[in-house]
């Protein structure tokens, strides 16, 4: 017998007499695509910049980490692509407001969010040229040796 999913009131808390068993929010990947995609167009309808717990929160999860569940864990295969999909939608939006010259109050922000919630990084390239240098002061290990050669 299949037990119906505990709608959860705005403050994201089950109702009275919920038995704790937490079920599935979502068992079809089509509905939740296109609730996010819904929300993603109102956010930017009103002027807002979506965000991935603003995601999570327009499709019912009390966490941002529940949403990501469906990105990663067993027995959510067919979930994987629409949240993949929607969070890239999210970055698209993100990563264009760095480079809209009205928003460069917020780049600090949106660097941040780039960096923490989508993995970009900074990255530094460092080239290095050896022209007969002498170097002094420095003690060489070789590490098949316990002794040390100055």
């Amino acid at each position: 017998m299949k037990k119906e999913i505990a709608l959860r009131d705005k403050y994201g808390r089950f109702p009275e007499g919920h038995d704790g068993v937490i079920q599935k929010r979502f068992s079809d990947p089509e509905k939740m695509l296109e609730m996010g995609m819904q929300y993603i167009e109102q956010t930017k309808g009103v002027g807002r910049t979506p965000t991935t717990t603003g995601l999570a929160l327009a499709l019912g999860f009390r966490s941002r980490q529940s949403l990501l569940i469906y990105q990663k864990e067993p027995g959510y295969e067919g979930f994987f692509d629409v949240v993949c999909f929607l969070k890239m939608q999210i970055e698209d939006i993100l990563e264009s407001r760095l480079l809209d010259n009205k928003n460069n109050n917020t780049i600090a922000g949106t660097i941040f969010v780039l960096k923490n919630g989508y993995q970009w990084a900074d990255r530094q390239e460092v080239m290095m040229e050896s022209k007969n240098l002498n170097l002094t002061g420095f003690t060489l290990v070789n590490p098949n040796e316990n002794e040390r050669t100055n």
